[in-house]
């Protein structure tokens, strides 16, 4: 190994997704444009069950960029046609600060 490599072990996550069915998913890490398709495809999982609702925790993720948001928007979007709420855990002002105008009415609550 060379010396200028990071240690892994030292390293923060990209991005973890602990996903409980039929409706939980905890988000730990730095969301990004690039990698954010996989809370989308997480969150399309678990619509096929038709859940009235689903979690998100969102307290421990931090927006990497501007890019970061449009995943959490498509989310919100595909919820919406499939007639499911999400519900937002863990948002602070941090993550109000970056996010985007959703155009619809969720439920924001703090942990």
């Amino acid at each position: 190994m060379r010396a200028s490599a990071p240690d892994i072990v030292s390293t923060d996550p990209v991005l973890v997704l602990t996903v409980d069915p039929p409706s939980s998913i905890r988000c730990v890490g730095t969301l990004d444009g690039v990698i954010g398709h996989h809370l989308v495809d997480a969150v399309d999982e678990l619509l096929e069950a038709r859940p009235p609702t689903i979690s998100i925790d969102i307290e421990k993720l931090r927006l990497a960029d501007s890019d970061a948001a449009a995943p959490l928007s498509e989310v919100q979007r595909r919820a919406k046609q499939a007639g499911t709420t999400i519900h937002w855990h863990g948002v602070g002002a941090d993550h109000l600060r970056q996010a985007p105008d959703l155009g619809y009415r969720g439920s924001l609550t703090a942990a």
